[in-house]
């Protein structure tokens, strides 16, 4: 997909696959609740919330990992559609984020995994 705007639009660059990052309120109009039933989701589940990406006043989160959250631990239907585009998006995010890491930072990362 990304490389078939490339062919429409040379030299064009991907700043952000989108949805991806999440505040509650962008959350909550995509899966049609308010804003005020993802507050409570976050602050009353006896399941953990998804650790958000950013934390601070308005935190984000990553949309997909919210998606499984619900699905999993709350039994919200959540549309098949939604949640592997959220995935995609945050996947190819992650990998634009990845390669901004120089080459021997990303060695040393990778050996904290072993």
């Amino acid at each position: 997909m990304i490389n078939d705007v490339k062919k429409v639009i040379p030299g064009v660059t991907l700043i952000e696959a989108a949805p991806d990052f999440v505040g509650l309120t962008d959350a909550a109009k995509i899966l049609g609740y308010t804003q005020q039933h993802m507050t409570n989701l976050t602050l009353e589940s006896d399941s953990k919330f998804p650790i958000p990406v950013y934390e601070g006043a308005h935190s984000i989160w990553h949309l997909a990992e919210i998606l499984i959250w619900l699905r999993e631990n709350q039994t919200h239907s959540i549309d098949d559609t939604l949640l592997d585009i959220a995935q995609t998006n945050m996947n190819i995010n992650i990998a634009r984020s990845w390669q901004k890491i120089p080459p021997d930072t990303q060695e040393s990362i990778k050996a904290l995994a072993v």
